[in-house]
């Protein structure tokens, strides 16, 4: 299955992540949406092929995983714990406490694009992905993972197709 670029932008969007996070918008989005996706010579020489170059595979969708978690690089969660963000979900409740009141921490030198990178990828991307889904728990009421599952499933309709079985 493939993802095309409005689904991509409408999780981003669901999770609230343009919202949450400041220094993250809907051109990063697209960016991390485009230099993911893997390129050939012969993208365009048939309908399938020239579908398969605008949509992202599952490994192209978490490569694309991997460049939000590097542009919205969250503070590690031993600065979040000591400026008092809460020990369940600190990377969500500090991106609460910056929607809210602004960001108590300066802006991280390893945003950038060309700058060095400080941190492990996986540290970054564990923080984004508990970011995201604690905010789809929210914004669809659910109450675990299992519910949030049967709820993004029965808003989606036949279009979708979400986890195994689908």
């Amino acid at each position: 299955k493939l993802m095309a670029l409005p689904e991509w932008m409408e999780i981003l969007t669901e999770a609230d992540l343009f919202k949450s996070c400041r220094d993250f918008n809907v051109r990063d989005g697209k960016l991390a949406f485009i230099w993911s996706r893997m390129r050939c010579v012969d993208d365009t020489k048939s309908l399938k092929a020239l579908q398969r170059s605008r949509a992202l595979t599952f490994e192209e969708f978490l490569d694309a995983l991997c460049h939000v978690a590097d542009m919205i690089s969250p503070p590690p969660v031993p600065e979040l714990l000591a400026i008092g963000c809460s020990e369940h979900h600190p990377t969500t409740n500090y991106f609460m406490k910056v929607c809210n009141e602004g960001s108590p921490l300066r802006r991280r030198d390893s945003v950038a694009i060309r700058a060095p990178k400080t941190r492990p990828l996986d540290e970054k991307l564990e923080q984004v992905l508990e970011l995201l889904l604690d905010n789809l728990m929210v914004r669809h009421g659910a109450r675990n993972h299992a519910h949030l599952m049967e709820r993004l499933k029965a808003s989606r309709g036949r279009g979708y197709n979400l986890g195994k079985g689908s």
